[in-house]
């Protein structure tokens, strides 16, 4: 029998079961290692995860804090895999998920904020409100 070696992080934001789950990828690719990933969308847990293989490497979690406002508040990546683009690849998938939507994003997270920032795309500044003070 294979076991599949438990994630405390996919278990934590209970991620565990959507390991063979296709309903929630958003994106699959392979990082600059070359090394395969999907980033998903898990709207009942309230957070965007990236899974490399069966493990989740990280997540962004939010709260709908209204019709059309989404707050992203908590970026996380596990220590081992920061530094490599993951934490990146997580705001990029929340902020297009905000334009595909047309929502505001509240940037609750200073990590957020300083991706949107760095972006310098227009159309990500049009719809931020920032919860920390902008670097402009």
């Amino acid at each position: 029998m294979i076991s599949i070696r438990a994630n405390p992080l996919a278990e934590e934001y209970g991620l565990s079961n959507l390991l063979h789950s296709e309903e929630s990828v958003l994106h699959k690719s392979v990082d600059s290692q070359k090394r395969p990933y999907i980033i998903g969308h898990y709207p009942t847990k309230s957070c965007f995860y990236i899974r490399y293989g069966n493990e989740t490497k990280g997540v962004l979690k939010y709260k709908m804090t209204g019709k059309e406002i989404i707050d992203f508040y908590h970026t996380y990546v596990e220590e081992e895999e920061r530094g490599k683009g993951i934490g990146n690849l997580l705001a990029k998938a929340g902020m297009e998920y905000v334009v595909e939507k047309d929502l505001k994003a509240k940037l609750s997270c200073s990590f957020m904020q300083k991706f949107v920032d760095e972006a310098c795309l227009p159309i990500y500044y049009d719809r931020a409100i920032y919860s920390y003070p902008s670097k402009e």
